[in-house]
């Protein structure tokens, strides 16, 4: 929208050519960006993995948030939702889920097979 617009020349109060693409190259550095934090949290020992440590960490309160892949199963994904509405019943934080990244992008990012 804002090349539509001409936003960026008149910030830059200059010519400015936008390539037509930008919107997805911003959004594949973004992606890239992200899954490389997730790869370097999962070093750290902060990304909890698996169906039964993430539901542990959910329950207990420590998930930020919960990243589901894009093709995860309804059953696997209800499974985490119910912990999540259990957590905040009794209390606990709201927890937040995402479908953003597909298995095989999480599976890279995250040293799986």
């Amino acid at each position: 929208k804002a090349a539509a617009k001409n936003l960026f020349a008149r910030a830059f109060k200059a010519q400015v050519t936008v390539p037509t693409d930008l919107g997805d190259m911003v959004d594949g550095l973004l992606s890239r960006y992200a899954l490389g934090m997730l790869g370097l949290a999962r070093k750290a020992g902060a990304i909890a993995l698996g169906a039964t440590k993430v539901e542990s960490a959910v329950r207990g309160g420590l998930a930020l948030f919960v990243l589901h892949a894009t093709e995860a199963s309804d059953d696997g994904v209800r499974k985490i939702s119910q912990a999540r509405r259990a957590t905040v019943h009794l209390g606990g934080p709201a927890i937040l889920a995402y479908k953003l990244f597909s298995e095989a992008e999480l599976s890279l990012a995250l040293g799986g097979t």
